[in-house]
């Protein structure tokens, strides 16, 4: 008795959905959503289609009493629904979606989650066969905005900010310095048993730096590498070894009383 009291307590707790103005095809869908939504949350879902539809117009309003009105006898939920799509046109029309997506600006004031998620929701009517690829794109050119903007406030020489293809550049090479935090899929195999583990480390160079990181001025420090043979030093037309590396690019340059690749690499 107390669970079914609380229950009846929390459903009369949820507000139906009034107010809303209904007047093309993105209002409508939305506001069906929201309406599906308010059905399951008070259990008016598993009700006959009758009261669904009487809930319904009670909700929405005059006017989509008077498309109701206009649409004729409807005892069928489904086939309202299906009446007022073809009523309201919800069809998408994926060229002007498109249009709107690829216009979607990040506000100076707005983070970069609630950016992604205007475009991710953006995306869905677009129809995109790689929207992760377009959203990700999108969300770095707008990052690359911002960023001239702050220069452009901050009065920094126009020769020394990033263009487009050097500030991707240098978003991809921080992203390839993080540690990957994924959990690792179980398997149900043990491969182990199958290949044979080498019992030594192919040693693979990393990527070269940006010229932005390269050249930056700050924080390249030298490490002495705990290693047995010493490594090719980076610096172009230097055929020396050395184990001596960047602590920031992660590359390996000579650095000696008679040999300083090391600061000749990190200077223009």
């Amino acid at each position: 008795m107390e669970d079914n009291k609380m229950e009846k307590i929390m459903i009369g707790s949820i507000k139906p959905p009034v107010g809303y103005t209904i007047i093309d095809g993105d209002s409508w869908k939305k506001y069906k959503q929201i309406f599906n939504l308010y059905l399951v949350a008070t259990g008016l879902e598993k009700e006959e289609d009758e009261r669904k539809i009487a809930v319904f117009l009670s909700c929405a309003g005059d006017e989509m009493l008077d498309v109701y009105n206009g649409l004729g006898v409807i005892k069928s939920w489904k086939a309202l629904e299906e009446n007022l799509n073809n009523h309201f046109g919800t069809k998408n029309n994926t060229v002007a979606n498109s249009y709107n997506f690829f216009n979607l600006r990040q506000e100076e004031v707005e983070n970069v989650d609630r950016f992604i998620t205007r475009l991710r929701n953006a995306a869905n009517n677009c129809d995109f066969k790689e929207a992760k690829r377009l959203i990700r794109d999108l969300s770095i050119v707008n990052s690359w905005r911002l960023y001239k903007n702050d220069c452009v406030a901050n009065k920094f020489p126009r020769k020394d900010t990033m263009p487009l293809l050097d500030f991707r550049m240098d978003v991809a090479n921080s992203l390839s310095s993080l540690p990957d935090r994924r959990p690792r899929e179980d398997c149900d195999e043990d491969i182990t048993a199958r290949v044979p583990r080498r019992d030594y480390k192919i040693y693979r160079p990393s990527l070269a730096p940006t010229e932005s990181k390269r050249y930056d001025g700050y924080e390249h420090y030298p490490i002495s590498d705990d290693i047995k043979a010493p490594r090719s030093c980076r610096l172009e037309d230097c055929n020396s070894r050395s184990k001596i590396k960047c602590e920031k690019c992660d590359v390996y340059l000579c650095l000696s009383r008679n040999k300083n690749c090391f600061k000749t690499y990190h200077k223009k």
